[in-house]
This record gives C-alpha cells, structure tokens and sequence, in this order.
C-alpha cells in the first residue's frame, strides 16, 4: 500500500528504493520516523529514551543483536529502518538475504549522500507491506507489534 494520505510508523514493513540502486528494492522495518532519537547499542535499540523489546527480531545464538553502537536524531523526512533478520548471516548466504544493517549503512537505507544523517529519505518509500502471499501454503499479515512502539 502507498502513503497517499499518510507517513510511514514506527513498525511498519515498509518496501523502498535503494538509495545506492534504485533500480532495486529492499523491505525493511521503520524503527524511527522524523523528530525521533534512535541509539542502537550492542543488545539494544533505544528510541526517544525507550528500549524497544523487539519480538520480531531473530538472533543467531552467540550474536550481538546488532554489531556497532551509533545515535541517530531525525529530522524532517527522515526514517530509520532496520532489517528483522540482524545476525543471521554467514559467508555462505547472499548478500541480500543477511545484511545486519546496523553494520552496514546500505543496508539500513543510507544513501552515499546521507551517511551523516543515518537515515531513509522519505522519497525512496515506495509503501508499506501489508501481506505476504508466497509461499501459498505461508500466506499471511504483517505484524506492525503495535505494542512495541506505543508510548513512543
């Protein structure tokens, strides 16, 4: 689905344009929106002071939630967004299929041009996902985790 008549929200799955490739197309979770403050630590992610508890996520037994710690303040149209599978990767998987984003600023939607910010322009959001249809036999909604982000 588009925004036409609305923004992004913290735990929406949201599909966008690679800043570095806009020829190609990434799906991601919005953990930030504009005015937010995001800290991601080793085994955390901090947003406006809160620490997120974040069911959605899948780490690899031994892992770090994510691999650097940085902070983040969004200005206007800014996301921040973050892959579910953080610390799945390993040598033998694509790129594209493990990319733990808080190591790599690609992958969290961060163009060339936007390093210093840390952040997704809103011009790459294409819209938001809504269902997942294939594999037939694993149709189903997308969890936003509403409780994860209220009070936020």
């Amino acid at each position: 689905l588009s925004y036409v008549w609305g923004s992004p929200q913290r735990g929406d799955v949201i599909i966008y344009d690679n800043p570095l490739n806009t020829q190609q197309q990434r799906i991601q979770r919005v953990i930030g929106i504009p005015g937010d403050t995001v800290q991601i630590m080793l085994n955390a992610v901090i947003v406006n002071g809160h620490t997120l508890h974040e069911p959605y996520i899948t780490i690899k037994p031994g892992f770090s939630e994510n691999l650097t710690s940085l902070t983040v303040k969004l200005g206007k149209d800014q996301y921040f967004v973050m892959n579910d599978n953080r610390s799945l990767c390993d040598s033998s998987q694509p790129q594209y299929l493990c990319t733990n984003d808080s190591d790599n600023p690609a992958a969290m939607g961060i163009s060339q041009a936007d390093q210093g910010t840390k952040s997704l322009d809103k011009k790459y959001i294409i819209g938001k996902v809504v269902f997942v249809y294939w594999p037939l036999n694993q149709m189903h909604g997308v969890n936003t985790y509403d409780a994860t982000f209220a009070g936020l």
